[in-house]
């Protein structure tokens, strides 16, 4: 085998090609590294929304609960207040009663 003679113009285009190399395999380095974060940042989003899809469900669920019981102090305010009336009515009805019984 003879070793072919290297040439100042053989080396330079050797040297441009190697450089282009270098350039390229940096890019797909890059684009590599790039790809797997937004990988990363994606896996990470998707984590969130499902956090956040559950303390929606959360929110929700102790909503309807507090909605609940509200109706339900509700119903017993609502009952209360006609006890009261129906306590007020019978005391003026005892009352008119004592009177009209002196008179």
């Amino acid at each position: 085998m003879h070793a072919r003679p290297v040439t100042v113009v053989n080396y330079d285009q050797y040297r441009k090609l190697e450089d282009k190399k270098e350039r390229i395999l940096l890019k797909k380095k890059l684009y590599l590294h790039k790809r797997e974060t937004d990988r990363a940042k994606l896996q990470d989003l998707g984590k969130k929304s499902v956090q956040v899809k559950n303390e929606n469900i959360n929110i929700q669920r102790i909503l309807r609960d507090l909605n609940n019981e509200l109706t339900e102090c509700s119903k017993q305010v609502r009952q209360e207040n006609r006890n009261l009336l129906d306590e007020t009515k019978a005391a003026e009805r005892r009352k008119r009663e004592a009177t009209l019984k002196r008179t």
